[in-house]
Formats: structure tokens, C-alpha cells, sequence
């Protein structure tokens, strides 16, 4: 993949404000940027697009975090994750499930999110999943 193709993200969340908030940031800082509101919705933006990353939250409804997770794993999706919560307790449990790169509680910077998606998406070798080779 040639270093000047823009990285397509996902970004789950059921709050439209927060996903066109961090959409119009992550624009700036040069990424192509998806938005879903449930994981319903993002499974289907997925393969109409094939994203490098997705951000999810924790808590929705209509296929929550959880469910979307496991979704992806029964899929065999190979796609890096970046779990969004508002519960800090939370974060030890959620960084441990598979696909899992990064959690980060709510609230969190912009900056903050691009960074921990540079820092991902370089230590997976800029990896593109087998799904978005082969389709």
C-alpha cells in the first residue's frame, strides 16, 4: 500500500454529535473517516469500504461493543480495534478481547485518538486485512 493513501477509519458510536465531532477532527489530520451508529450499521460499512481501523463504543444499542466484537472475531475480521468507554473500570476487561489494540475512556482528545491510530496502524505494518486483498 503506497504511504500517501489515506487510511479509511471507522467510527461507531451511537451518539451522532461524537462521531461528527471526531470525524471532522481526524478529517484535519489527513484520515478518511466512516461513521456508524450502531454495529449493525458498521458491519455493512465495513465491507462496502474496508477500513484499516475502527473506533467502537462500548455502550450502544442495536449490537453493542460487545456483541460487535464478537461479530468481528466470528467473522475472522482482522482489523485492528480502538474501544471508546465512558467507564474506566471497564478498560482492563475490554483491552484484553481479541482484536483489541487500544481502550480509551471518555473523555479523550482528538489528538489523543489520532495518535494511539498512527501508533496502531504502524505497528501492524500498515496491514490490511485479508478481506480487503482478496475483495
Amino acid at each position: 500500500m503506497s504511504t500517501d493513501q489515506k487510511k479509511r477509519i471507522l467510527i461507531v458510536d451511537d451518539e451522532a454529535d461524537v462521531c461528527e465531532a471526531l470525524k471532522t477532527e481526524l478529517v484535519d489530520f489527513g484520515l478518511e473517516v466512516f461513521t456508524a451508529s450502531n454495529g449493525l450499521e458498521a458491519l455493512d460499512i465495513f465491507y462496502e469500504n474496508g477500513v484499516h481501523l475502527i473506533v467502537t463504543d462500548f455502550k450502544m444499542p442495536t449490537l453493542d461493543g460487545v456483541e460487535f466484537l464478537e461479530e468481528i472475531v466470528n467473522r475472522k475480521l482482522e482489523v485492528p480495534i480502538i474501544i471508546m468507554t465512558g467507564h474506566a473500570e471497564e478498560e482492563e476487561g475490554l483491552a484484553i478481547r481479541p482484536g483489541v489494540r487500544k481502550v480509551l475512556v471518555k473523555p479523550f482528545t482528538a489528538r489523543a485518538l489520532y495518535e494511539s491510530i498512527n501508533s496502531i496502524l504502524q505497528k501492524e505494518g500498515e496491514y490490511i486485512s485479508e478481506q480487503l486483498k482478496t475483495g
